[in-house]
């Protein structure tokens, strides 16, 4: 195998660490091999606003496989997300109430509470719980927390104390004063410096050019070795990445990720790849070891959406009528640039050029080309292509064959019909 093989193959396909890579080759071998690996990873490298006990950055690597694992998933959420738009209200409540029950129950485990019954859970979770034994205040405060997230609009830090208030109960935010220690060799940021590592990581995430996914992963981690709070720290770690998904323009499917059984999860394995993202202030280590938790999910996202479904929902999305402004084709250029704005505000996923050309190009009954886009928004072939048939996987074009060439037909579907 070429050496240029081998490094994308232990950077994308898996990502080594230097001690992994030197257990595969001999030495001379393994350190010219890993010497390669880092030019490559440099290359790919991004800064985060994350600090470590210093307060240095750390780094993520933007390999092909990260990109690609969190822009299919992305993509999979956004047509969810079109979907549960269409539900009546009982049936958006249904599907919130369904998520809440699953992170309800991963708290239970976390606080290995076993004296909860089915009844008493299904009070907290509905927020109707009349008589509330002391032990299982945690949870009713979970609860809470929970349904705040899902209504909140603040600024993500406002967000973040203000989970902290509702979990804890306090009166005021506390923040840790004492140092952290851990089993597995970690070192936590001081505590004079937790505020600086929070302002930090907030602007980051407002302007970071990453997927929104990873960010979100990468929220596990800052809680972990911040631990910026009194108490209740894995608690908002688990909540805080549905914040950051919100803020990046998912409506309700990022519900559907799992994110609580990540922040709660105990495992060493775990705590090992954070020890390793520690020593080498790369956290793409934490991203190759978590990032597959959310993948396995997906698999679910369909079924739990059909289980909501009744056979007169059926849902086939009228995304111009419930979702996106009233677009024609006779506009201005002024007009055009600002329902661009409009369409990325709403779908932050989509490309500019993929905006720019939906709203000059949705009049109904007519057929769109891959040349079309080609032509119009000056790319090539292959960028048309993906583009008209990402935009046709999001329900804005119904993709269609006639004789031998794709059409791309825009969607309006009649929901009285």
């Amino acid at each position: 195998m070429k050496e240029i093989e081998i490094v994308k193959k232990y950077s994308d396909s898996s990502y080594m660490s230097k001690e992994e890579i030197y257990s595969l080759f001999k030495e001379e071998q393994a350190e010219k091999i890993f010497s390669s690996i880092v030019t490559y990873r440099d290359y790919l490298k991004t800064e985060t606003g994350i600090k470590d006990s210093s307060l240095y950055d750390y780094s993520l690597i933007l390999t092909e496989s990260i990109v690609r694992y969190s822009n299919n998933l992305e993509q999979s959420l956004l047509k969810h997300d079109v979907k549960i738009s269409s539900f009546s209200e009982l049936k958006k409540d249904e599907f919130i109430l369904k998520a809440k029950t699953k992170a309800i129950e991963n708290a239970i485990r976390f606080y290995q509470i076993d004296t909860i019954t089915d009844k008493v859970k299904d009070a907290i979770i509905k927020g109707n719980i009349q008589h509330l034994p002391l032990n299982l205040e945690v949870i009713n405060s979970y609860s809470k927390a929970f349904d705040y997230v899902v209504k909140e609009k603040d600024t993500l830090d406002d967000a973040l104390y203000n989970l902290y208030l509702i979990l804890s109960d306090d009166s005021s935010v506390n923040m840790r004063r004492e140092k952290r220690e851990d089993v597995i060799p970690m070192t936590f940021i001081d505590p004079a410096n937790i505020k600086i590592a929070i302002s930090s990581f907030v602007e980051y995430i407002e302007k970071a050019d990453v997927s929104p996914v990873s960010l979100s992963l990468l929220s596990l981690y800052f809680m972990y070795i911040t631990s910026p709070f009194f108490s209740q720290n894995d608690a908002i770690a688990s909540l805080l990445p549905y914040l950051i998904m919100k803020r990046k323009g998912f409506f309700y499917s990022y519900l559907l990720l799992d994110f609580p059984s990540i922040a709660f999860s105990s495992s060493v394995k775990l705590k090992e790849k954070m020890s390793l993202c520690q020593e080498t202030l790369d956290l793409t280590y934490y991203l190759y070891y978590t990032i597959p938790y959310l993948i396995h999910d997906e698999k679910s996202f369909k079924d739990i959406i059909d289980s909501l479904q009744q056979e007169k929902e059926i849902v086939k999305v009228d995304v111009q009528k419930t979702i996106l402004p009233s677009f024609t084709e006779d506009l201005d250029i002024d007009e055009i640039e600002s329902n661009t704005e409009k369409m990325l505000q709403l779908y932050p996923h989509l490309k500019r050029k993929q905006a720019h050309f939906y709203i000059t190009h949705c009049t109904l009954g007519f057929n769109y080309t891959i040349s079309q886009f080609e032509k119009y928004e000056k790319t090539v072939y292959e960028t048309a292509r993906t583009s008209m048939d990402a935009l046709a996987n999001l329900g804005f074009y119904e993709k269609k064959k006639i004789g031998k060439k794709f059409f791309y037909s825009p969607v309006l579907v009649d929901k009285n019909a």
